[in-house]
Formats: C-alpha cells, structure tokens, sequence
C-alpha cells in the first residue's frame, strides 16, 4: 500500500504540470495519485497497520492533503472490509500544503503575472521552462528589470555595476546565467556574440578584459620604441593586424615563454586557460601557428581546443619521441576529463593521447622540463 512519503514523491512528480496547467488556464484538479492501495489478499498484519498510517496523515485527520476514497471488498477471511479506492487532492491549497510548495507556487505565480504586465514575450519561454522561472522567481523582477534594459539598450558598451537600474546590480550579478538565456531569446542574433562564453563581452558590455602577452622574435619586426616582451587587451590585440610575422607560436607556460629562443618572422604569444579571444583575431588565420602544452591529457584537450579555432594549427614538441626522452622528468597526471576522443587530434596525437589518457603509471611531461638545447634544435627543424 502506498506510503505517506510515496504519496509525496509522486505528488511531486506533478508540481511542474502543476505549474503548466496554470500558464495554460487547464483544469488541474482533482490529481489523482496512481499506485498500491492494498488489496483483499494482503495478510491482515500487513493491511491493518498500512491502512492506519494512510489515513492517519490524509486530510481526513490532519486537515489537508491528499483525500482518501473507499469501496467495500468482500474476503474470505475478514468477510466485508474497506479498502482504499483512490487517492487524490482535491484543491491546490491541500496539494501545494502538503508537498510544502505555497511559498514557490506564490513566487511562480508573482513572476507569471509581472511578465504579462511587463515583458509578455517571455510568457512562452516561461511554458517551456517552468521549473527554472520557479528556480529564480525571488528574483525575478531584478532579471525583467535588466532584461528589458539590454532590450533598450543593446550593446550599451559600460560595466556591468554601470547599469542604470534601481536593483543592487552587484548582486544581480549572480544571475547572469539566467539573464542571458533569456537574452538570446528575445534579442535579434545580431546583438549578441555567440562565440564569446562569458557573459560581457557576449552582450556588449565593458569588462576586465583579457590580456595578451607577446613577444617578438625578431628584432626586425618588432614595433619601434617599444620592448620585444609586452602584454595588450584582447580586443586591441585583434585588431593590430599589420604584424609582418609569418610564423606564430604558443605556449602556455611562463617560463617557456620567457626563454625562448628567437626565430625569423615570428612572434611568440603566452596563453592561459582563456582561447576564446583567438575567434576575433583574423589575421591569425594565415599565418603559420604552432603550439606547445604539456604533454599530458589536459595538454592535448588544449590542443584541440585551440585547433578547433585556428584549424591549421601544428603541435610542437607534443609527441611521444619527446616524452620518451625525459623519463626522469616525467610524472603522473590525474585528468580532470576523461574524453575518449578530441574531434581536433591527428591519427597519431589522439592515439599517443588516448595512451597518457588511460595509463595508470607516469603520463605527463611539463613544457617547462623540456631543455633549451632540445627546444632550440627542434627549432632548427622548422
């Protein structure tokens, strides 16, 4: 026979068609709860006791809640006794009590009623997404307020805490994510960035952007009175776009970066975790790039990473001759992922991958422990 808390769970199971019935003004009540309600042939011993804690928490006893109905059933043994015959909730103030929803349904409905008041286009994102407009309905009139204001205001160009709303936007902050699905609902593709991830730069406001260190390789082209090694934003690094170089390399350790070696027509540019800005640097796109990680799975995921925004690009030193020729050096590295296959790896890099990946000894080599007589004659290669 179904328990109070199997009761609960399957009423549960319905709060978010609950919640849909009311957008669509369907009738939603009585909710019958499907499910064991006992039957002649359980021992008396078990019927007795389970029928008892049934109707001891139904609104019958407590006051709301579920509702039980009867039927009378003849036994053989007990001759005519009654048995449970439905189990429902007749309103929404005994099923949203019971589940302990009155507070969230109330938050919902305020939010359902502030969006046909001031922002109706939304009214079928919320259908589809009901559970979610209920996971920020506190909120909600913060995320309309802002909302409505990148509407009137796309790519207005200022600091996030710069917003001209009469919110805590500080706080506000936190719901970016909520924020910008909504966004990319309502806002013509044209005015947001699909191929930046953060939150920002996607819808045109200012941030702390990203820095660029680079350094020229050779003297030849490096900018007049200023230094070979210096750091710029993205943003202005993307559009510098008279670099005379032909050749660019990356790596993703400072040390590596502050001793390598000069090579003719090249620039040399120092990467952290951060590849996004690479999409808005065309003029990468003819030159000749190479890459150096660690050689580890975690080096190789950043491999791929990057190649699938400059395609052309080419591994340098990321291979199994140079991991063997450091055994000393070499430790083990615990992958954070464990994807088994990188769409953007060679034959020969995903296999050499696919082994670090899966080995349970030594499986990584630092860039950094690569020396600079093998850095420089593999240089010499090129």
């Amino acid at each position: 026979m179904l328990t109070t808390k199997e009761i609960k769970d399957k009423a549960e199971r319905n709060y978010k068609d609950f919640l849909l019935s009311l957008l669509k003004k369907e009738i939603f009540f009585p909710l019958d709860i499907k499910g064991n309600k006992g039957n002649a042939n359980m021992p008396l011993q078990e019927l007795y006791p389970a029928l008892k804690h049934l109707i001891d928490n139904s609104k019958e006893k407590i006051g709301y809640g579920y509702t039980v109905q009867y039927k009378e059933v003849n036994t053989r043994h007990s001759g005519i006794i009654t048995l449970p015959d439905a189990i429902l909730f007749e309103n929404p103030s005994d099923y949203l009590r019971f589940i302990d929803r009155e507070k969230d349904f109330t938050a919902f409905r305020k939010a359902v009623d502030l969006t046909k008041k001031e922002l109706p286009v939304l009214l079928k994102w919320i259908e589809g997404n009901v559970l979610k407009c209920q996971k920020y309905a506190d909120n909600w009139g913060d995320i309309l307020a802002i909302v409505q204001y990148f509407i009137k205001n796309p790519k207005s160009n200022i600091y996030w805490r710069q917003l001209p709303l009469a919110i805590d936007v500080l706080a506000a902050e936190l719901l970016q994510p909520i924020i910008g699905e909504l966004l990319e609902y309502v806002l013509p593709p044209l005015y947001f960035d699909k191929n930046e991830t953060h939150f920002e730069p996607r819808f045109g406001l200012k941030y702390d952007e990203h820095l660029v260190r680079i350094q020229f390789l050779d003297e030849a082209i490096t900018p007049l009175s200023i230094s070979d090694d210096f750091t710029i934003p993205a943003s202005n690094f993307s559009k510098w776009v008279d670099i005379p170089c032909k050749k660019v390399f990356f790596v993703t350790d400072k040390n590596v970066f502050l001793g390598f070696p000069k090579h003719p027509l090249s620039i040399l540019i120092l990467l952290d975790t951060h590849f996004s800005f690479l999409h808005k640097i065309e003029w990468l796109q003819d030159k000749t790039c190479y890459f150096t990680g660690d050689i580890n799975p975690k080096g190789y995921e950043q491999l791929s990473e990057i190649r699938g925004i400059l395609r052309g690009v080419k591994s340098l030193m990321m291979d199994k001759p140079t991991f063997d020729t450091y055994p000393q050096k070499q430790q083990f590295y615990n992958p954070e992922k464990t994807n088994a296959f990188l769409p953007h790896l060679t034959t020969e890099e995903q296999a050499f991958y696919t082994l670090l990946l899966h080995s349970d000894s030594k499986n990584g080599l630092l860039q950094r422990d690569i020396s600079y007589p093998y850095l420089v004659k593999t240089f010499s290669q090129i």
